[in-house]
């Protein structure tokens, strides 16, 4: 008499999940453990990020950006926001989180983050 447990999933590694079939037989006095791994490929994650462009026109000086829409087929784990370009002397503080919230965007020019 044989008796199998099968569990799926079992764990998850990073790229691999794993099952592990527990078989027992009267005529075998070991318990026999296999491991069958599948593995897949991993996807690079998707960044979308709304409004993909705004124009803010004083006395106006706020915006808000919004990545809570981006995907990664493992699940997003962290965000992080650059500045790419701003006028001279602006350093905002950026916070690693889905959704950017800048304040004192009064001096004229182009402000790009990543």
């Amino acid at each position: 008499m044989i008796n199998s447990l099968n569990v799926r999933p079992f764990g998850k590694l990073k790229s691999l999940s794993f099952i592990i079939n527990l078989l027992l037989s009267h005529s075998c006095p070991h318990v026999c453990i296999i491991y069958i791994l599948e593995q897949r490929e991993n996807q690079p994650p998707v960044a979308v990020v709304t409004p993909e462009r705004q124009t803010i026109k004083l006395p106006v000086s706020e915006a808000v950006l919004d990545a809570a829409s981006s995907k990664d087929d493992e699940g997003v784990v962290s965000y992080h926001w650059e500045l790419t370009q701003g006028p001279l002397g602006y350093a905002p503080t950026l916070i690693d989180s889905p959704t950017l919230q800048l304040h004192n965007l009064s001096q004229p020019g182009n402000y790009s983050y990543r």
